[in-house]
């Protein structure tokens, strides 16, 4: 039991390395050996497939303040349309409620002047 254990053999010598001329990995047999060339397709495809963000023209303006008559901007045009639509419809039921018949009146009872 006093005795050491052996130690491994060291091997002494050159070592023979073979590497593939096209893409420079260690050949293990070149019978099997694959080339496989690393390309960035799926980063290329990735980067065509996402949305660009679209550039600023400068002409972002609040609906609600918009004094062209043809904006052609969404918001603008329905904004709009619906303003029309109730000072009309707005006006239409005032009349109906009776309010033209009992402005006058009104403007009687008031306290203060109304004179222009």
């Amino acid at each position: 039991m006093d005795r050491t254990q052996r130690r491994g053999k060291t091997k002494a010598g050159p070592h023979i390395g073979v590497k593939c001329g096209k893409c420079g990995k260690p050949l293990g047999n070149p019978l099997t050996h694959v080339c496989r060339e690393r390309t960035d397709f799926k980063k290329r495809k990735a980067a065509a497939s996402a949305p660009k963000p679209q550039a600023r023209t400068g002409t972002a303006h609040e609906y609600t303040t918009c004094d062209d008559d043809d904006c052609s901007k969404y918001p603008c045009r329905v904004y709009k349309q619906g303003l029309a639509d109730g000072e009309v419809l707005g006006r239409q039921l005032g009349y109906a409620e009776g309010w033209a018949q009992g402005y006058p009146e009104g403007i009687a009872a008031c306290p203060r002047s109304h004179q222009g």
